[in-house]
């Protein structure tokens, strides 16, 4: 949970209705108590400050499923690739990367079967046309393979023409990214940025091809 000190008084504090606010709980918790959510865990803040924070229903926690808690850390899943999409907005910030660049100026290896075309915007904006290129889990710990796959992947339809979403290839070419301007693994770059960019003061483990955050805002899990 979120020490005391990100902690508004209340909704009015920072400007919004509480009855509103209670209506989203409300509205929550009647998603669980109807079966369609095992839990949930709403937190809504406002200018810095967290206005109020509700947790339903159950998960499982240290091998046991028990009563969620504000306390209960969840597995965020793709919501980390925000996370990733700041890091990037971080180097850009530093001057260190333009969203017009052309992703294979920085990684040589991606500028294959026509994705030389490709800037890093339309990658972050998932309009780069390589949403299904294949990348298995078993893979994710080795950066030679990673390489290998990028200069393998081809496009499905002409960069920038449609969005479609890139679930697992899009956020790999990021952390290249960052790690080539970040100068370090990405696993290391986004606690170091998050910990003296976003006001972040404790971080937790780097493990596998996950890290492992916590922050008085926020656990996740992280992989792009």
């Amino acid at each position: 949970m979120p020490s005391q000190e990100h902690f508004a008084d209340g909704p009015r504090q920072v400007g919004l209705d509480p009855a509103k606010v209670e209506a989203v709980f409300d509205r929550a918790q009647r998603e669980v108590r109807d079966g369609l959510l095992p839990s949930v865990q709403i937190a809504i803040a406002r200018n810095g400050k967290i206005a109020a924070m509700r947790t339903f229903g159950r998960a499982v926690q240290g091998g046991a499923e028990k009563p969620a808690t504000d306390d209960t850390l969840y597995v965020i899943f793709s919501c980390t690739k925000a996370i990733m999409s700041a890091s990037a907005w971080l180097l850009m910030g530093e001057g260190k990367l333009d969203p017009r660049e052309r992703v294979a100026e920085i990684v040589p290896e991606f500028g294959t079967n026509g994705k030389d075309a490709i800037t890093v915007e339309q990658v972050l904006l998932h309009v780069g046309g390589f949403p299904n290129a294949p990348y298995p889990p078993d893979e994710w710990l080795d950066r030679k393979k990673r390489l290998e796959r990028f200069s393998k992947w081809r496009l499905e339809w002409p960069v920038g023409s449609q969005y479609q979403y890139h679930p697992t290839s899009g956020f790999w070419v990021i952390a290249e990214i960052i790690e080539r301007r970040g100068g370090m693994g990405f696993r290391e770059f986004v606690p170091s940025a998050s910990r003296s960019d976003w006001d972040c003061p404790s971080f937790a483990s780097v493990s596998g091809a996950n890290i492992s955050i916590a922050s008085p805002m926020s656990c996740m899990s992280v992989k792009p």
